[in-house]
């Protein structure tokens, strides 16, 4: 039988003189049974069989494991008939578990966390996405070795339309991949659609220098206008181009995320998940990137990334390396498990940008707003600055591999090449980062030497760029 799982930690108050049993009791029959026990014999016997059955709460599955005083780990089965995802069932699911399932109005408990939930079916729902990470790339025709670029237009407010459309048109022949606005920028009313869909046909059709294929993002985040008409003239416009959306998922947005790829499988939906936090003591992060995913996300910043010393956006940069490594792995997951590709966002400083690339990979989307905004010569200058540091550290990587991939072939392997073997990036640029934007260029070979992140790093990288792999 199909089930869902949940696990997690519960504690009960100190007054408490119930037992946990008896606690999950109630639990259970508020899941499905509601005051099962106290129905009548004349409506419990005009139940289907079946009904019958899987409705009583007893037969609902639990473990428990005391771990001290009145703290449980607990595990609880749920069959997942009960939550079809063709019908709805992942979201009442969603809002089930942060509602009424675990409902602390019992005086007996003090405070459950769940700490995961497994469901096959929604993993299997995954795999069957139209819009893989792979898929993703291949539309906008990137290379192994090069990453999703993405640009958030600032600042957030107070832009004309005229100085936002100039932003969007330099960022894209400069060779930024996906350009959209920040999430205050809110898509109110039709007269708005059309221009942002004006916009995106630009954006996509304009000469671009470098060859690189971009999209505007049109925010439809809080547009209250007819969804059918705004995908079908955005789709239409961009018809030979990859169609983007940019949804973020607040209270008002997984319907509106289903329905648009309802309209248009092939969309592709950027997001920026602006309830997790608040949720996250009952809905596990990586089970929501899930959920989001399975809805129809394909690009999202899931948080998690460690913020390295020199990101001016978060105080507490760290250079724990088990955190670090932790980070890396999970970001690998979210493309390979979760289905959607992470982005890494929030205070990249254009001289972190080559360390983020060496420790992240290829295989993430980097978006960036300030590296790009703020340099002093405008947002043109801050465009081409990064994307000099980007054009070298992909160059590196390509040319290493090149070299490698020749010596494998060899009888007398000679010793392969590393990082430290290629020349550093050029003094000028460098001192052109300082001057530009106050940051410092992080040398990534130094700080994984210093650090012994070498070898950890390049396997990393064999397994990102290998032909035979299975990532996607």
């Amino acid at each position: 039988m199909p089930r869902i799982i949940i696990n997690g930690l519960i504690e009960l108050s100190e007054e408490s003189i119930t037992t946990i049993e008896s606690v999950f009791l109630s639990i259970r029959q508020n899941i499905l049974a509601g005051s099962f026990d106290s129905y009548s014999k004349k409506i419990i016997d005009r139940l289907s069989p079946d009904i019958r059955y899987t409705l009583d709460p007893r037969f609902l599955e639990n473990k428990f494991t005391h771990i001290r005083g009145k703290e449980y780990f607990f595990e609880l089965i749920i069959p997942s008939r009960y939550f079809p995802i063709g019908s709805g069932g992942d979201t009442h699911l969603i809002d089930s578990i942060v509602g009424d399932m675990f409902s602390i109005s019992n005086a007996s408990i003090k405070r459950i966390h769940i700490n995961d939930v497994q469901w096959k079916e929604l993993e299997h729902n995954l795999i069957l996405k139209r819009t893989q990470p792979r898929s993703i790339r291949n539309n906008f025709k990137l290379d192994d070795f090069t990453p999703l670029l993405g640009f958030s237009v600032k600042p957030r407010l107070g832009l004309s339309n005229e100085d936002f459309r100039v932003q969007c048109i330099e960022a894209a022949k400069l060779g930024f991949n996906i350009i959209e606005p920040d999430t205050r920028k809110m898509l109110l009313n039709e007269y708005d659609l059309d221009w942002h869909i004006e916009l995106a046909s630009e954006v996509a059709k304009l000469y671009k220098p470098r060859g690189n294929i971009s999209t505007y993002s049109v925010n439809l985040s809080n547009y209250s206008g007819n969804l059918e008409r705004a995908i079908a003239k955005l789709s239409t416009a961009v018809s030979n181009y990859p169609v983007t959306v940019k949804i973020d998922a607040g209270l008002d947005a997984i319907s509106k995320i289903k329905k648009v790829k309802e309209l248009n499988p092939d969309i592709i939906i950027t997001s920026y998940p602006l309830i997790k936090k608040a949720l996250s003591q009952r809905i596990p992060d990586v089970f929501f990137d899930k959920y989001l995913s399975q809805c129809g996300v394909d690009i999202m910043y899931p948080g998690g990334f460690v913020a390295l010393p020199g990101n001016k956006r978060h105080y507490n940069a760290t250079e724990d390396l088990t955190l670090l490594a932790e980070s890396i792995n999970r970001f690998s997951s979210h493309i390979q498990r979760s289905r959607f590709i992470p982005t890494i966002s929030g205070g990249i400083s254009t001289g972190l940008l080559h360390l983020y690339y060496e420790l992240y990979g290829p295989k993430v989307s980097l978006f960036l707003g300030g590296a790009v905004a703020t340099n002093k010569n405008g947002v043109e200058a801050g465009a081409e600055l990064c994307m000099k540091v980007l054009d070298y550290a992909i160059d590196c990587r390509k040319k290493l591999a090149a070299y490698n991939l020749k010596l494998s072939s060899k009888k007398d392997k000679p010793a392969y090449k590393t990082l430290m073997d290629f020349p550093l990036l050029d003094a000028e640029t460098v001192k052109q980062i300082k001057d530009e934007t106050d940051s410092e260029y992080i040398i990534p070979r130094e700080f994984m030497a210093a650090n012994k992140l070498s070898n950890f790093t390049q396997a990393n990288w064999n397994y990102w760029t290998a032909d035979d792999s299975e990532f996607v």
